[in-house]
This record gives structure tokens, C-alpha cells and sequence, in this order.
């Protein structure tokens, strides 16, 4: 079972189309599938936005991070977590080359003209309000991989944490629904 969440399942779209015979299940999160022309890319304003973070001390460039990521509510409502997810964001952070080389990977993913070949039973599921990656890369995706569930979580971001645990019981229903079937 592959579940990839934004560079993640850009990944997990290249395995289990390298290896289809490896995979039993898809969750696709918040991602995309790329190609001129085939995805809505992220709107300026916002990938300037975390090019500027590049400039930030970490920890302010983490936070930076999280409110393009999670809603300015759900940051109010949970300082806590908040605070835990900048501890974790800065004990390890992306060096400027790995941020370079992930951002160069992103930028020339394209599975657009393959993803009909995936056979897997495939779950895409994505936030309504996903400011990185736009919601309508949920629905390209899912109208290319013959039978793909898809779920948007309204006013959910590019983290769905706003969505709570409608997310795990979705992948979970979709998870027992196709268990591998044994010998």
C-alpha cells in the first residue's frame, strides 16, 4: 500500500508506475501530476512567497511555511501544536540545495500521459483551500486513473489538518476495502 502526500506522491505516482506489480493500493494527498499545460501550478504571489523564506532565520521561515500550509484559524486554535511542528520543522531542516533539488524534482515531474497505465485501486484526497497545490490537480489526477476515488475536505489546507480525522477514516475505509487478498 503507497501513500504519498505532495513531492510524496509525486513519487508514489513514479512507483507504481514503475511497479505496478508492487502495488495493492494509492493514496495520493495533495500533489500533482505535472506536464505543460496538464496541472495548475502554484499561484505566484504564494511561490514567492516561500522563495522569501529562504532569506528568514529558521525558525521564523518554518512558520512562514506552516501558515501557507495550515489555516491563520487553525494556527490560533492550537499554539501548541504549532509550536511542536516549528520544533520538529527546525531540528531538521532542508539545506538551500536540498530545497533547490526539490523544487527542480516538482518542476519537471510529469506522469500527466501515463497515469491511465496505474491499475491500482487509487484514493486521491485533497483540501478545498490548498494554497501550494490547487485543488484542481486533485481532479486531473482522478479523472486519469480509471475508477479513482476522490475526496476534497472543505476548508482543509495543504496539511489537512483542518480536515482532523475525517482523513484517517477515509484512507482507512479505503485501506480495508482493498486489503491484499492471500493464498
Amino acid at each position: 500500500h503507497i501513500h504519498g502526500v505532495s513531492m510524496g506522491g509525486m513519487i508514489a505516482q513514479e512507483f507504481a508506475l514503475r511497479y505496478p506489480e508492487r502495488v495493492i493500493s494509492l493514496i495520493l494527498a495533495c500533489t500533482y501530476c505535472g506536464g505543460p499545460g496538464s496541472s495548475i501550478m502554484t499561484d505566484p504571489e504564494v511561490a514567492q512567497a516561500m522563495q522569501r523564506m529562504a532569506g528568514l532565520p529558521l525558525k521564523e521561515g518554518m512558520m512562514e511555511m506552516l501558515r501557507l500550509c495550515v489555516s491563520q484559524k487553525l494556527i490560533d486554535d492550537n499554539p501548541g501544536l504549532i509550536r511542536e511542528m516549528v520544533e520538529q520543522m527546525t531540528e531538521h531542516p532542508i539545506t538551500p540545495q536540498g530545497q533547490m533539488r526539490q523544487t527542480e524534482a516538482t518542476m519537471a515531474h510529469n506522469t500527466y500521459e501515463r497515469l491511465p497505465e496505474i491499475k491500482a485501486p487509487t484514493l486521491v484526497i485533497h483540501g478545498d483551500a490548498d494554497r501550494i497545490v490547487p485543488v484542481e490537480n486533485a481532479r486531473i489526477i482522478a479523472s486519469r486513473i480509471p475508477g479513482t476515488e476522490l475526496v476534497i475536505f472543505p476548508d482543509t489546507e495543504h496539511m489537512l489538518l483542518e480536515a482532523g480525522e475525517e482523513v484517517s477514516k477515509t484512507m482507512l475505509d479505503f485501506l480495508r476495502r482493498h486489503r491484499a487478498q492471500t493464498t
